[in-house]
């Protein structure tokens, strides 16, 4: 009987994941195929073009908000991304005062969608997470919203022996790779701790460990195709380590896509990148928007199999996604020029 009830249960699971999936490929549909054209012919960078791509970004994101505050990104096997692109954008724009009123209303219905649930994750459909959460959590305290304190120290909990974070619980003697600890989710959490205060222990728990997970001055990441993330992250949670100038400049030469180059431009302003090399980027930025406001997300996010593991940088496979709905790319892009107009109005 228990079994019958488990197999029904499993495959109602799996029907609703799948109905979940075809609604939002159809949501996607003209995402894909009907995608602008640029926005501009020719372009002349002063603050005012800056500051107006920055806005026509910003507004092409609030009309991507629903009404209950929630951004859709990506669309992997459970659908779209709600929960973890809400908080991901809202966290990478924390800073940019004219994304405020973008940012609360993603931080009330983060309260609504995942408060009581114990933590946040990609969507409602799957488990939740420790990267998620973690930038869920710091959202929410940037708008001063309160929220449950044990969802906290759930995740404090989860901190492996090793000092790393997982992306999902952590099981002994687990061979599902997404069950270790991750360097781009460690980052991630680590910066939550610190903000928070009282929890000196697990930030140098966790700094021991990520600085056995370092190459050429980077952190290794297992979620995307390319160093771009790390490094974003790195800057955003001040972890520079040996990374300069040298390292900058061929990142910034061997970039495929517009969000990895908007991704590594905070630590080229922390390293110090040069006016010339700052004002190449907002030309790049410039004339890739769309005439939407947004800008294009090739292939980045990896669905990394569940058997890939840290031996290699190699040995990690996985499929690699665009977000047709073009928010991840958008927010970063709108982030990397809001810093950009500031870094050249300094020289």
């Amino acid at each position: 009987m228990s079994k019958n009830y488990f197999s029904l249960r499993t495959l109602k699971a799996l029907f609703t994941l799948k109905i979940n999936y075809l609604k939002d490929a159809i949501l996607v549909f003209p995402y894909r195929v009907l995608r602008p054209s640029l926005a501009y012919d020719n372009i002349f960078v002063t603050a005012n073009t800056i500051e107006n791509a920055f806005l026509k970004g910003l507004e092409y994101l609030q009309r991507q908000q629903f009404q209950d505050g929630s951004l859709k990104g990506f669309l992997l096997y459970p659908g779209a991304s709600t929960s973890w692109i809400s908080s991901h954008v809202a966290f990478v724009l924390e800073n940019c005062t004219p994304a405020n009123n973008l940012c609360l209303r993603i931080a009330k219905y983060l309260t609504m969608s995942g408060a009581d649930d114990g933590g946040w994750g990609y969507n409602r459909f799957v488990s939740i997470d420790n990267d998620s959460t973690a930038q869920a959590l710091m959202v929410l305290d940037n708008c001063k919203i309160n929220y449950h304190y044990f969802i906290l120290e759930n995740l404090v909990k989860r901190q492996h022996n090793n000092g790393g974070f997982t992306t999902y619980a952590y099981e002994s003697n687990t061979t599902n790779a997404w069950q270790i600890p991750h360097p781009d989710v460690t980052l991630v959490v680590l910066e939550l701790l610190k903000r928070q205060g009282g929890f000196k222990k697990e930030v140098e728990r966790g700094e021991r460990w990520l600085m056995t997970m370092r190459s050429n001055g980077v952190v290794k990441n297992y979620w995307w195709g390319n160093n771009s993330y790390s490094i974003w992250a790195q800057a955003k949670c001040n972890y520079l380590y040996e990374l300069d100038k040298d390292n900058f400049a061929e990142f910034v030469n061997t970039f495929t896509s517009i969000p990895e180059l908007a991704m590594i431009t905070r630590m080229g302003v922390l390293i110090g990148m040069g006016y010339d090399v700052a004002l190449d980027i907002v030309n790049i930025l410039l004339s890739s928007q769309l005439r939407d406001g947004s800008w294009p997300c090739s292939p980045i996010l990896r669905v990394t199999s569940q058997k890939s593991y840290f031996n290699s940088e190699d040995h990690l496979t996985g499929k690699l996604f665009s977000d047709y709905y073009r928010s991840f790319s958008t927010a970063h892009c709108i982030n990397a020029l809001d810093i950009l107009k500031k870094y050249l109005s300094s020289f």
